[in-house]
Order: C-alpha cells, then sequence, then structure tokens
C-alpha cells in the first residue's frame, strides 16, 4: 500500500503508534499526561504506576491507617485503584530494612511512601532517582531534603515537628503536678529523631528543676521494667515521644503502656487520642488530632508526582499538633485536681 511504513504493516504500525501514545493522524493521545500518562481521561494505554509503602514495621499493611487514608485521598483525585495505582506494603524489622529497600528500588516502582524518618532515611540511601514521599519529623534536620519550601533530590511530602511537642509534655506535667522533682521520659532509640529530642527534653526539665531518666522501650517487657524502674525511683510523672512504637494505631504497645500507667497510677502524658480514651491522663501533640491533614499532602504530592512533576518541586508542607485531651476520670481515680490553667489549655475533656 503506497505510503506504508516501510517493514510494518499497517495494523502493525498502527498498533506501534496507539502503544507510544499517538493517532494514525500522528497526533499525541497522552500530551501533558506526565511521565506515567493518567491525566487524560480518554480511553488510551495508562502504565499502572506501583506505589510501595516501606516500613520498619511487622505490623504495617495496606490496610493501615496510612496507606488506607492515602489510597482514598487518590481516589478523590479521580485515580482509580488497579487502573491508575496499584498498593503494595515492603516491609521487615529495622535491621533488615536496608535490605529489603535494596531489593524495592530495583523494582519499576512510581513512589516509594514512608510514615517515619527511619524508613525515610533507608528509602534515600537506597535511591537517589525514584521519587519518596514521606510523612516524618523534621526531615531537614534528617537530612532528607535541603529545605520545607526547596526540597531538592527525590523525597517530598509532610513534615510533623516533634520537636517543640516533647518539651510541652513536661511542662503540662510540672503544671498539673506542681511538686514534680523527678520525670521519666520514655524513647525509641532507633528513630533517628531521638537523640535531638533527649536534648530538648533534658534542656527544658533542667529549666523546670526536674531530675530526668531517659529510658529507651521496645517491647512490652521493656515498658514494664520501665514503670518499675519509675516506683522504685520514686518519679512522679512520665511522658513520651511521638513514635509508632508508642502509638495504638501502628502497636499494641501503646495500649500496654496505658493499662501500665493505670495499675502504677502514675500520672503520665500520651501521644495519640486513643490512649486517652483508653484511661491515659493526658494526651499533647497527637499528630492525629491535625486529622488527615499528612494523609492529603502525601496524596497531593503522589498525584502531583504521577503527572510529572518533580518531588524538588514540590514544597514539604508542616504543621505542629497541639491539641491537649485531659482524661477527668483518670485524674480523680489518681487523687489528682488539675489546675484551672491546665485545664484552660484542654481542647478535650473527658468526663
Amino acid at each position: 500500500m503506497a505510503g506504508e511504513p516501510i517493514g510494518l504493516s499497517r495494523r502493525r504500525f498502527l498498533y506501534e503508534a496507539t502503544r507510544l501514545g499517538f493517532t494514525a493522524a500522528g497526533l499525541p493521545l497522552l500530551a501533558g499526561c506526565g511521565r506515567w500518562g493518567i491525566t487524560d481521561p480518554t480511553p488510551g494505554p495508562t502504565k499502572v504506576a506501583r506505589l510501595a509503602w516501606l516500613s520498619g514495621r511487622e505490623s504495617t499493611t495496606t490496610s493501615s491507617p496510612l496507606p488506607v487514608g492515602v489510597t482514598r485521598e487518590l481516589v478523590q483525585r479521580d485515580l482509580v485503584e488497579g487502573q491508575h495505582f496499584t498498593v503494595e506494603v515492603w516491609k521487615g524489622s529495622p535491621e533488615r530494612l536496608p535490605e529489603i529497600a535494596a531489593e524495592l528500588v530495583r523494582q519499576p516502582i512510581a513512589v516509594i511512601l514512608v510514615f517515619d524518618a527511619g524508613a525515610a532515611v533507608v528509602a534515600k540511601q537506597a535511591t537517589s532517582t525514584i521519587p519518596i514521599v514521606i510523612s516524618a519529623n523534621d526531615p531537614v534536620g534528617e537530612r532528607l531534603i535541603d529545605s520545607l519550601a526547596r526540597p531538592g533530590g527525590n523525597v517530598t511530602g509532610y513534615a510533623g515537628s516533634a520537636l517543640p511537642v516533647v518539651p510541652k509534655r513536661l511542662e503540662l506535667l510540672k503544671e498539673t503536678l506542681p511538686g514534680l522533682t523527678r520525670s521519666v521520659f520514655l524513647v525509641n532509640e532507633r528513630d533517628p529523631l531521638t537523640p535531638r529530642l533527649i536534648v530538648r527534653a533534658k534542656e527544658r526539665a533542667a529549666a523546670l528543676g526536674v531530675e530526668l531518666r531517659v529510658v529507651d522501650v521496645q517491647s512490652a517487657d521493656d515498658a514494664a521494667k520501665a514503670f518499675e524502674m519509675a516506683r522504685q525511683w520514686s518519679a512522679e510523672g512520665l511522658f513520651l515521644m511521638n513514635s509508632p512504637t508508642f502509638e495504638p494505631l501502628f502497636s499494641p504497645l501503646g495500649n500496654t503502656l496505658v493499662e501500665l500507667q493505670l495499675e502504677h497510677r502514675l500520672p503520665a502524658v500520651f501521644s495519640q487520642r486513643q490512649q486517652a480514651l483508653a484511661g491515659g491522663l493526658m494526651v499533647f501533640g497527637d499528630p492525629l488530632g491535625l486529622g488527615s491533614e499528612n494523609v492529603k499532602v502525601m496524596a497531593r504530592a503522589v498525584d502531583l508526582i504521577l503527572k510529572g512533576t518533580k518531588p524538588s518541586d514540590i514544597p514539604v508542607e508542616q504543621a505542629i499538633p497541639t491539641g491537649l485531651i485531659i482524661n477527668l476520670k483518670t485524674a480523680q481515680a489518681f487523687g489528682l485536681t488539675v489546675p484551672q490553667t491546665v485545664l484552660a489549655q484542654a481542647s478535650e475533656l473527658i468526663q
């Protein structure tokens, strides 16, 4: 046939043209659709983007809160799971995470997602090309990004800020218990932010005249030993850092800590609203208290990346959770009268 490309049948030519994103007339089908070609609603070839969550927790699944939330937000953005994207979880112990990440980046992954700084550091060490979307504390301090406004590199997403939250938890203990002289600070030493949080906590403790003991907790057994140590040391209060290790939505240890607080009648400040509902005396700075802001930010970043925007061009959004929740029933059981100055700061009182 006259005009037919040499070495190709007309049928084969049309197939190849369509596969490459052109009509027979040579017009782009996917113009402006970016790397993954998902912005044009008209029928045509679409490359399904693989989204992979990297987690150092065996309990993480596609049904965990953040994966579910981000998937839901992507659907709200007119992306269809199974058609435009798929979701998978790559997980293992923190010790195995570098090995897992190394295998992950050898796959045709569109975006890697993480919800803690430790996994984000591992992901960035494994790849400088695959986009990484984070929900983590202090990504600038962890050198994951250059700045919030101009992340640079291949990392973007959402930044919480635990640094001002931890000292405030100790302040609330001191305000509630004016005679507080000894307090225990529970930490997760596997979190890369922990050394800086310890420095902040010790500085505030010194200013408040409170002696502080820092205890690493990785298991229910560690937690039980920490509370027993607090009893023997005659500690009057306890507070903890923000970490999935201590949060009920991510770990059973979150509820165990509340049970130990009630058993030992030791006033404590926790990190998640669910812990106040379960009997925790106080919760301050619940990251989920910001609603689904981190989920929305992560989904927006993924959407932009799939449409061709570079992670380095997507500013990292930050928010500092400040809500205070007080369980007055627990306070009464402990024989505590919460001062009006503390009650006035509360965003929620549980009767």
